[in-house]
């Protein structure tokens, strides 16, 4: 049975439990004893959709945008900059922020394959969740600065 990983008695009766259903999950596990950490599993899952979705995003801006310039200069229309709102309110695409986004979600998903091995009790948390945290913290951030606000030449 696949569970069974999970059910495996750990030696030390001192570390806390969390009950998940039927499971009684130790939060983490008496040093020397490998595990691995559904927090870990969750953190990648997580970073991974994001970075899809904002992917996803960013190419149907661009996708959105290119049909915009094609229908302007179909009907022989100028764009109007002259409105400072407008131009606030425009955003363009960094693409340097978006390879960073899905560098660390690549990343996140390949740290969190290399460093848990299934076949060893689940935890909630090991040591890897640090580093799990730091790089979709990271992700969090790039994603952040992945669709900027044009600058106003005018200042107001």
């Amino acid at each position: 049975m696949i569970l069974d990983a999970v059910n495996l008695d750990i030696s030390d009766g001192d570390v806390p439990r969390i009950g998940i259903g039927n499971l009684e999950l130790p939060l983490f596990a008496p040093s020397g004893t490998p595990a691995w950490s559904l927090l870990n599993l969750t953190i990648s899952a997580i970073g991974l959709l994001y970075m899809i979705v904002y992917v996803m995003r960013a190419m149907l801006r661009k996708k959105h945008k290119q049909e915009e310039v094609k229908k302007t200069l179909n009907s022989k229309k100028t764009i109007d900059t002259a409105n400072p709102e407008e131009e606030r309110a425009d955003k363009r695409l960094r693409p340097g922020w978006l390879a960073t986004t899905i560098a660390m979600g690549i990343i996140g998903v390949f740290m969190f394959l290399l460093a848990q091995d299934f076949g060893n009790v689940m935890v909630l948390v090991d040591w890897w969740t640090i580093a799990h945290v730091v790089v979709f913290a990271m992700e969090i951030v790039a994603v952040r600065f992945v669709f900027r606000r044009k600058i106003s030449s005018k200042k107001a």
